[in-house]
Protein backbone atom coordinates (compact mmCIF):
# COMPACT_ATOMS: atom_id res chain seq x y z
CA UNK A 1 0.00 0.00 0.00
CA UNK A 2 1.09 3.45 -1.18
CA UNK A 3 1.88 6.08 1.56
CA UNK A 4 -1.27 8.30 0.95
CA UNK A 5 -0.93 11.49 0.59
CA UNK A 6 3.50 10.74 0.00
CA UNK A 7 4.50 13.58 2.39
CA UNK A 8 8.00 14.05 2.73
CA UNK A 9 8.27 14.80 6.72
CA UNK A 10 6.08 11.41 7.11
CA UNK A 11 8.40 9.34 4.71
CA UNK A 12 11.56 10.87 6.31
CA UNK A 13 10.34 9.59 10.10
CA UNK A 14 9.36 6.46 8.75
CA UNK A 15 12.97 6.29 7.24
CA UNK A 16 14.50 7.24 10.37
CA UNK A 17 12.20 4.37 12.86
CA UNK A 18 13.48 1.75 10.17
CA UNK A 19 16.89 2.66 10.82
CA UNK A 20 16.37 2.60 14.59
CA UNK A 21 14.73 -0.95 14.32
CA UNK A 22 17.75 -2.08 12.66
CA UNK A 23 20.00 -0.33 15.22
CA UNK A 24 18.36 -2.73 18.00
CA UNK A 25 18.47 -5.46 16.53
CA UNK A 26 22.16 -4.99 15.67
CA UNK A 27 22.51 -4.14 19.65
CA UNK A 28 20.48 -6.79 20.87
CA UNK A 29 21.97 -9.55 18.84
CA UNK A 30 25.73 -8.50 19.99
CA UNK A 31 24.67 -8.45 23.85
CA UNK A 32 22.88 -11.61 23.51
CA UNK A 33 26.05 -13.69 24.22
CA UNK A 34 26.76 -11.72 27.45
CA UNK A 35 23.18 -12.54 29.15
CA UNK A 36 23.11 -15.75 29.66
CA UNK A 37 21.33 -15.81 33.10
CA UNK A 38 19.28 -14.43 34.69
CA UNK A 39 17.00 -16.61 32.60
CA UNK A 40 14.69 -13.75 32.73
CA UNK A 41 16.77 -10.96 31.20
CA UNK A 42 17.82 -13.71 28.60
CA UNK A 43 14.12 -13.79 28.14
CA UNK A 44 13.56 -10.29 27.92
CA UNK A 45 16.72 -9.86 25.60
CA UNK A 46 15.60 -12.45 23.21
CA UNK A 47 11.82 -10.97 23.11
CA UNK A 48 13.22 -7.27 22.69
CA UNK A 49 15.05 -8.88 19.27
CA UNK A 50 12.38 -10.48 18.08
CA UNK A 51 10.16 -7.38 18.71
CA UNK A 52 12.21 -5.35 16.67
CA UNK A 53 12.26 -8.06 14.00
CA UNK A 54 8.69 -7.99 13.09
CA UNK A 55 8.91 -4.20 14.04
CA UNK A 56 11.11 -3.98 10.82
CA UNK A 57 9.24 -5.82 8.52
CA UNK A 58 6.33 -3.97 9.34
CA UNK A 59 8.04 -0.59 8.34
CA UNK A 60 9.37 -1.86 5.40
CA UNK A 61 6.07 -3.19 4.14
CA UNK A 62 4.42 -0.19 4.42
CA UNK A 63 7.28 1.52 2.37
CA UNK A 64 7.29 -1.09 -0.35
CA UNK A 65 10.96 -1.60 0.81
CA UNK A 66 13.10 -4.63 2.25
CA UNK A 67 15.25 -4.91 5.39
CA UNK A 68 18.32 -4.57 3.09
CA UNK A 69 17.41 -1.45 1.57
CA UNK A 70 19.49 1.36 2.48
CA UNK A 71 17.66 4.29 2.79
CA UNK A 72 20.29 6.62 4.44
CA UNK A 73 23.32 5.69 3.00
CA UNK A 74 24.22 9.26 1.83
CA UNK A 75 26.65 10.80 4.27
CA UNK A 76 25.75 14.10 5.53
CA UNK A 77 27.24 16.68 8.10
CA UNK A 78 29.68 14.88 10.66
CA UNK A 79 28.99 11.63 9.34
CA UNK A 80 25.06 12.26 10.04
CA UNK A 81 22.94 10.44 7.53
CA UNK A 82 21.47 12.93 4.94
CA UNK A 83 17.88 11.43 5.99
CA UNK A 84 18.69 11.94 9.89
CA UNK A 85 19.73 15.65 9.18
CA UNK A 86 16.77 16.30 7.23
CA UNK A 87 14.78 14.77 10.07
CA UNK A 88 16.25 17.16 12.40
CA UNK A 89 15.77 20.10 10.04
CA UNK A 90 12.37 19.41 10.01
CA UNK A 91 11.31 18.39 14.22
CA UNK A 92 14.38 20.34 15.56
CA UNK A 93 12.33 20.29 19.11
CA UNK A 94 11.20 16.95 19.22
CA UNK A 95 13.95 15.64 18.02
CA UNK A 96 16.07 17.44 20.46
CA UNK A 97 13.60 15.84 23.08
CA UNK A 98 14.10 12.54 21.67
CA UNK A 99 17.82 13.18 22.28
CA UNK A 100 17.33 14.21 25.80
CA UNK A 101 14.77 11.31 26.90
CA UNK A 102 17.50 8.44 25.03
CA UNK A 103 20.05 9.93 27.76
CA UNK A 104 17.84 10.56 30.77
CA UNK A 105 16.78 6.61 30.04
CA UNK A 106 20.41 5.75 30.13
CA UNK A 107 21.05 7.99 33.69
CA UNK A 108 17.32 5.76 35.21
CA UNK A 109 18.72 2.66 34.48
CA UNK A 110 22.95 3.81 35.78
CA UNK A 111 21.15 4.98 39.13
CA UNK A 112 18.88 1.88 39.84
CA UNK A 113 22.27 0.16 39.19
CA UNK A 114 24.09 2.31 41.57
CA UNK A 115 21.08 2.20 44.56
CA UNK A 116 20.48 -1.60 44.97
CA UNK A 117 24.30 -1.90 44.65
CA UNK A 118 24.72 0.22 47.41
CA UNK A 119 21.52 -1.14 49.36
CA UNK A 120 23.63 -4.47 49.45
CA UNK A 121 26.90 -3.09 50.90
CA UNK A 122 25.38 -1.38 53.53
CA UNK A 123 25.59 2.17 52.27
CA UNK A 124 21.88 2.74 52.82
CA UNK A 125 19.71 5.49 52.62
CA UNK A 126 17.67 3.28 55.31
CA UNK A 127 20.34 2.90 57.92
CA UNK A 128 22.60 6.58 56.80
CA UNK A 129 21.50 9.99 56.29
CA UNK A 130 21.16 12.17 53.49
CA UNK A 131 24.01 11.77 51.28
CA UNK A 132 24.46 8.13 51.25
CA UNK A 133 25.38 6.36 47.89
CA UNK A 134 21.60 5.09 47.88
CA UNK A 135 20.08 8.06 48.59
CA UNK A 136 21.33 9.93 46.28
CA UNK A 137 20.46 7.55 43.64
CA UNK A 138 17.23 7.23 44.86
CA UNK A 139 16.30 11.01 44.80
CA UNK A 140 18.54 11.40 41.00
CA UNK A 141 16.39 8.28 39.89
CA UNK A 142 13.52 9.80 40.61
CA UNK A 143 13.70 12.91 39.59
CA UNK A 144 15.25 11.80 36.02
CA UNK A 145 11.38 9.32 36.07
CA UNK A 146 9.76 13.07 36.42
CA UNK A 147 11.89 14.45 33.25
CA UNK A 148 11.03 10.77 31.72
CA UNK A 149 7.08 11.21 32.19
CA UNK A 150 7.51 15.02 31.68
CA UNK A 151 8.92 14.24 28.26
CA UNK A 152 6.41 11.72 27.43
CA UNK A 153 3.23 14.11 28.12
CA UNK A 154 5.11 16.89 26.27
CA UNK A 155 6.30 15.24 22.91
CA UNK A 156 2.63 15.24 21.10
CA UNK A 157 2.13 18.58 21.49
CA UNK A 158 5.40 19.53 20.30
CA UNK A 159 5.08 17.60 17.00
CA UNK A 160 1.16 19.51 16.68
CA UNK A 161 3.64 22.77 17.14
CA UNK A 162 5.93 22.14 14.49
CA UNK A 163 3.33 20.51 12.45
CA UNK A 164 1.35 24.06 12.71
CA UNK A 165 4.56 26.17 12.49
CA UNK A 166 4.89 24.59 8.97
CA UNK A 167 1.55 25.42 7.70
CA UNK A 168 0.21 21.85 8.07
CA UNK A 169 -3.49 21.41 8.01
CA UNK A 170 -4.94 18.11 9.88
CA UNK A 171 -6.75 15.59 7.40
CA UNK A 172 -8.05 13.64 10.02
CA UNK A 173 -11.27 12.50 9.75
CA UNK A 174 -12.12 11.84 13.43
CA UNK A 175 -16.05 13.59 14.80
CA UNK A 176 -13.77 16.13 16.53
CA UNK A 177 -11.75 17.07 13.14
CA UNK A 178 -15.12 17.64 11.28
CA UNK A 179 -15.38 20.70 13.40
CA UNK A 180 -11.71 21.70 13.52
CA UNK A 181 -11.14 20.30 16.79
CA UNK A 182 -7.32 18.27 16.84
CA UNK A 183 -7.59 15.88 19.73
CA UNK A 184 -4.20 14.14 18.28
CA UNK A 185 -2.09 14.88 21.10
CA UNK A 186 -4.45 13.39 23.50
CA UNK A 187 -4.98 10.23 21.13
CA UNK A 188 -1.74 9.87 20.97
CA UNK A 189 -0.90 10.14 24.93
CA UNK A 190 -3.80 7.45 25.48
CA UNK A 191 -2.01 4.55 23.42
CA UNK A 192 1.34 5.69 25.85
CA UNK A 193 -1.24 5.24 28.46
CA UNK A 194 -2.77 2.37 27.53
CA UNK A 195 0.92 0.41 26.97
CA UNK A 196 1.59 1.40 30.59
CA UNK A 197 -1.64 0.29 31.94
CA UNK A 198 -1.47 -3.10 29.66
CA UNK A 199 2.09 -3.99 31.13
CA UNK A 200 1.12 -3.37 34.93
CA UNK A 201 0.03 -6.47 37.14
CA UNK A 202 -3.48 -6.25 37.96
CA UNK A 203 -4.72 -5.12 41.25
CA UNK A 204 -5.39 -9.05 42.29
CA UNK A 205 -1.45 -9.81 41.57
CA UNK A 206 0.37 -7.08 43.20
CA UNK A 207 2.58 -8.47 46.47
CA UNK A 208 5.94 -8.64 46.90
CA UNK A 209 8.03 -11.14 45.09
CA UNK A 210 10.76 -13.08 46.81
CA UNK A 211 14.10 -14.17 45.90
CA UNK A 212 15.49 -17.39 47.33
CA UNK A 213 15.86 -16.32 51.04
CA UNK A 214 19.23 -16.20 52.86
CA UNK A 215 20.33 -19.34 53.87
CA UNK A 216 20.14 -19.89 57.53
CA UNK A 217 17.54 -17.52 57.76
CA UNK A 218 14.31 -17.29 59.46
CA UNK A 219 12.86 -17.32 56.50
CA UNK A 220 14.53 -20.05 54.54
CA UNK A 221 13.79 -23.08 57.49
CA UNK A 222 9.87 -21.47 57.12
CA UNK A 223 10.01 -23.48 53.76
CA UNK A 224 9.83 -19.54 51.78
CA UNK A 225 10.33 -20.75 47.99
CA UNK A 226 11.94 -18.79 44.82
CA UNK A 227 9.17 -17.29 42.99
CA UNK A 228 6.74 -16.60 46.12
CA UNK A 229 4.56 -13.32 46.50
CA UNK A 230 3.75 -12.34 49.37
CA UNK A 231 0.17 -10.99 48.96
CA UNK A 232 -0.77 -10.83 52.77
CA UNK A 233 0.91 -10.80 56.30
CA UNK A 234 -1.56 -11.84 59.72
CA UNK A 235 -4.50 -11.57 56.55
CA UNK A 236 -3.20 -8.11 56.25
CA UNK A 237 -3.24 -7.19 52.08
CA UNK A 238 0.11 -6.36 50.75
CA UNK A 239 -0.04 -4.49 47.65
CA UNK A 240 3.32 -2.88 48.04
CA UNK A 241 6.59 -2.96 49.88
CA UNK A 242 6.03 -0.64 52.78
CA UNK A 243 3.06 -1.86 53.81
CA UNK A 244 5.19 -5.25 54.12
CA UNK A 245 8.02 -3.72 55.65
CA UNK A 246 5.38 -2.11 58.17
CA UNK A 247 3.51 -4.93 59.26
CA UNK A 248 7.12 -6.86 59.65
CA UNK A 249 8.19 -4.22 61.86
CA UNK A 250 5.50 -4.12 64.35
CA UNK A 251 6.01 -7.57 65.48
CA UNK A 252 8.30 -8.64 68.48
CA UNK A 253 11.29 -10.64 68.60
CA UNK A 254 9.47 -14.21 69.54
CA UNK A 255 6.76 -13.32 67.46
CA UNK A 256 4.99 -15.82 64.89
CA UNK A 257 4.23 -14.40 61.89
CA UNK A 258 1.90 -15.98 59.42
CA UNK A 259 2.39 -14.80 55.55
CA UNK A 260 0.17 -15.71 52.73
CA UNK A 261 1.91 -16.47 50.19
CA UNK A 262 0.58 -17.38 45.95
CA UNK A 263 2.60 -20.03 44.36
CA UNK A 264 1.65 -21.78 40.88
CA UNK A 265 -0.70 -24.61 42.84
CA UNK A 266 -2.52 -21.78 44.75
CA UNK A 267 -2.28 -19.62 47.83
CA UNK A 268 -0.60 -21.17 50.82
CA UNK A 269 0.66 -20.00 54.60
CA UNK A 270 4.21 -19.98 55.67
CA UNK A 271 4.62 -19.20 59.38
CA UNK A 272 7.92 -17.55 60.15
CA UNK A 273 9.53 -17.05 63.67
CA UNK A 274 10.41 -13.46 63.37
CA UNK A 275 13.96 -13.23 65.29
CA UNK A 276 16.91 -10.65 64.69
CA UNK A 277 19.02 -11.46 62.00
CA UNK A 278 22.27 -10.01 63.40
CA UNK A 279 23.09 -7.25 65.82
CA UNK A 280 23.35 -4.41 63.37
CA UNK A 281 19.41 -5.05 62.13
CA UNK A 282 17.83 -1.34 61.88
CA UNK A 283 14.50 -0.43 63.52
CA UNK A 284 13.45 1.81 60.83
CA UNK A 285 11.28 0.64 58.13
CA UNK A 286 12.59 1.60 54.47
CA UNK A 287 9.42 4.13 53.79
CA UNK A 288 8.11 6.13 56.95
CA UNK A 289 4.18 6.81 56.76
CA UNK A 290 3.79 10.72 56.16
CA UNK A 291 1.57 12.07 58.66
CA UNK A 292 2.59 10.76 62.11
CA UNK A 293 2.44 13.44 64.76
CA UNK A 294 5.43 11.20 66.38
CA UNK A 295 8.16 10.15 64.78
CA UNK A 296 10.64 7.65 65.31
CA UNK A 297 13.29 10.04 66.08
CA UNK A 298 11.23 11.84 68.55
CA UNK A 299 10.47 8.70 70.00
CA UNK A 300 14.19 7.62 70.28
CA UNK A 301 14.99 11.06 71.82
CA UNK A 302 12.66 10.37 74.14
CA UNK A 303 13.76 7.07 75.55
CA UNK A 304 17.55 8.69 76.26
CA UNK A 305 15.76 11.38 78.01
CA UNK A 306 13.70 9.13 79.70
CA UNK A 307 16.78 6.51 80.67
CA UNK A 308 18.80 9.01 81.76
CA UNK A 309 15.73 10.33 84.27
CA UNK A 310 15.97 6.27 85.23
CA UNK A 311 18.91 7.03 87.53
CA UNK A 312 16.96 9.50 89.52
CA UNK A 313 13.43 7.73 89.57
CA UNK A 314 14.09 3.98 89.50
CA UNK A 315 10.55 2.89 89.15
CA UNK A 316 8.50 4.81 86.30
CA UNK A 317 11.39 5.70 84.28
CA UNK A 318 13.13 2.75 83.86
CA UNK A 319 9.77 0.76 83.10
CA UNK A 320 9.19 3.69 80.49
CA UNK A 321 12.95 3.59 79.18
CA UNK A 322 11.89 -0.23 78.25
CA UNK A 323 9.29 0.43 75.83
CA UNK A 324 10.23 0.18 72.38
CA UNK A 325 9.84 3.58 70.17
CA UNK A 326 6.79 2.23 68.38
CA UNK A 327 5.48 1.68 71.72
CA UNK A 328 6.03 4.95 72.93
CA UNK A 329 4.31 6.35 69.48
CA UNK A 330 1.33 4.37 70.90
CA UNK A 331 1.52 5.43 74.62
CA UNK A 332 1.43 8.91 73.46
CA UNK A 333 -1.48 8.71 71.08
CA UNK A 334 -3.08 6.52 74.30
CA UNK A 335 -2.37 9.25 76.67
CA UNK A 336 -4.21 11.84 74.16
CA UNK A 337 -7.44 9.54 74.62
CA UNK A 338 -7.31 7.84 70.67
CA UNK A 339 -8.72 4.73 70.55
CA UNK A 340 -7.51 1.78 69.44
CA UNK A 341 -8.61 2.36 65.52
CA UNK A 342 -7.87 6.02 65.86
CA UNK A 343 -4.08 5.09 66.41
CA UNK A 344 -4.17 2.45 63.97
CA UNK A 345 -5.05 4.85 61.22
CA UNK A 346 -2.40 7.51 63.01
CA UNK A 347 0.02 4.80 62.49
CA UNK A 348 -0.99 3.10 59.59
CA UNK A 349 -1.23 -0.11 60.91
CA UNK A 350 -3.84 -2.88 61.93
CA UNK A 351 -5.96 -2.60 65.16
CA UNK A 352 -5.00 -6.07 66.28
CA UNK A 353 -1.36 -4.83 66.12
CA UNK A 354 -1.93 -1.71 68.22
CA UNK A 355 -3.76 -3.83 70.54
CA UNK A 356 -0.78 -6.12 70.76
CA UNK A 357 1.44 -2.75 71.69
CA UNK A 358 -1.01 -1.64 74.47
CA UNK A 359 -0.96 -5.03 75.65
CA UNK A 360 2.94 -4.97 75.74
CA UNK A 361 3.29 -1.73 77.45
CA UNK A 362 0.97 -2.65 80.46
CA UNK A 363 2.82 -5.68 81.22
CA UNK A 364 5.83 -3.57 80.76
CA UNK A 365 5.06 -0.88 83.10
CA UNK A 366 3.01 -3.63 85.26
CA UNK A 367 -0.09 -1.39 85.14
CA UNK A 368 -4.17 -2.65 85.10
CA UNK A 369 -5.25 -0.48 82.47
CA UNK A 370 -5.22 2.40 79.59
CA UNK A 371 -6.08 4.94 82.05
CA UNK A 372 -3.18 4.10 84.32
CA UNK A 373 -0.35 4.17 81.42
CA UNK A 374 -2.23 7.93 80.13
CA UNK A 375 -1.40 9.05 84.06
CA UNK A 376 1.80 7.71 83.65
CA UNK A 377 2.85 9.35 80.39
CA UNK A 378 1.49 12.58 81.41
CA UNK A 379 3.56 12.56 84.75
CA UNK A 380 6.81 11.61 82.37
CA UNK A 381 5.97 15.02 80.27
CA UNK A 382 5.16 12.38 76.53
CA UNK A 383 2.50 14.54 76.02
CA UNK A 384 4.46 17.62 75.73
CA UNK A 385 7.93 17.83 73.65
CA UNK A 386 10.41 16.38 76.42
Amino acid sequence: MELNPPIERLHVALTEMVALEKRIIRAISSLLGDVSAPPAARDLMSRLEKMARVHLDALCERMQITPDDDLSAHAGVNGISANQSRFDELHPVSSALGVAYSIVQEAVIGYSIIQTIAVRVGDSWVTADEGTTAHIARQHTQEYMEVVGQITALIHEVILWELDRDGSVCQCTCPSCSIGICVGAAASRSVLSEAWIASRPPVAERGVELKPPRPGSAAAEADFLKGDVIVAVDGEKIDALPTMQRAIRDHEVGDEIEFTVRRKAGEAKVVVAHRREGLDVNEDECVLPAGQQFYLEQARDVQRRLRRRGSANPMNGVSLSKLSARELQVLRLVAQGATNPIIADELEISRATVARHVAAILAKMGLANRTEAASLASQHGLLADV
